[in-house]
């Protein structure tokens, strides 16, 4: 009884494979054009997705910056947290076109007399493809 359950299966994926490719593979090479319209295919994921300045100047300035660059953000950002006195601050943006919300970190922190900021543009983890829209937000 095991061994004909797996044999069904094994007959159910080898079907499923090619029309799971003809669903997925259009919208995979959507994804690729449009990381190639704004030029960033070759780029991998974890760079694309963060970015990391320094500035000369102090906490509390970096910070209201960071701040002020979250109203650019196409389609709106809002924070859900934030933490002047460690630095930290997380955003989340609307649903556009291009996916559902994102994630957007600010990490700020003192390196050598001046202010190093990161920030990461995250998917939620359902979104597999984002279309660039993370490179957008940072």
């Amino acid at each position: 009884m095991v061994l004909g359950a797996l044999t069904l299966a094994l007959i159910i994926f080898k079907g499923a494979a090619p029309v799971l490719a003809l669903v997925f593979l259009p919208i995979y090479l959507l994804h690729r054009r449009a990381l190639r319209k704004i030029g960033v295919a070759s780029i991998p994921r974890d760079e694309r997705n963060r970015k990391i300045i320094e500035l000369q100047c102090s906490h509390d300035e970096a910070f209201d910056l960071c701040i002020s660059a979250l109203n650019s953000v196409k389609g709106g950002a809002r924070i859900s947290d934030m933490d002047r006195s460690l630095g930290f601050i997380v955003a989340k943006t609307g649903q556009t076109m291009k996916g559902r919300e994102e994630v957007i970190t600010f990490n700020i922190c003192e390196v050598n007399d001046r202010m190093r900021i990161e920030e990461i543009s995250k998917s939620l983890r359902t979104q597999l493809l984002d279309y660039g829209k993370n490179y957008e937000n940072v």
